[in-house]
């Protein structure tokens, strides 16, 4: 395998992983409007377009483009956000940071000892409870 068709596969991929999320995040939007009664014609209305089109990339990413996932953004009332991590990167947090950080805010004991120092200062003890709490940042 040559470097080029590396670096080719690596860009597929790459595309392909970034799409996906892109998509599931719409459809998990999508799912929830849905929740609240908003059907597939009423989307379609809002978007300007045809509800057969609308069911044909609410099925599935294909060939989506910013601009499309910009649309539905749009028309679902939305907010985009991008996270990226570096991969070179230490991981500090582990996979299940959450689940450590949902203990402590249900009042469990949580050793914080061990905790980098970015996490650590974003956490505080609240004044009536010795459960850590996250700072409020802004």
């Amino acid at each position: 395998m040559t470097y080029r068709s590396e670096r080719r596969e690596m860009e597929d991929y790459g595309f392909a992983r970034v799409r996906d999320l892109a998509f599931e995040a719409v459809r998990k939007l999508w799912r929830k409007r849905e929740a609240e009664g908003w059907t597939q014609a009423y989307l379609a209305e809002r978007m300007g377009r045809d509800p057969a089109w609308i069911s044909r990339k609410l099925s599935a990413p294909g060939n989506w483009t910013l601009r499309t996932f910009g649309a539905f953004i749009e028309a679902l009332d939305g907010e985009a956000e991008i996270l990226l991590h570096d991969l070179n990167a230490p991981n500090l947090l582990g996979s299940n940071f959450d689940a450590y950080l949902a203990l402590a805010l249900d009042g469990q004991s949580a050793n914080w000892v061990n905790s980098p120092p970015q996490i650590a200062s974003g956490i505080e003890t609240a004044a009536s409870n010795s459960a850590p709490v996250p700072a409020m940042m802004g």
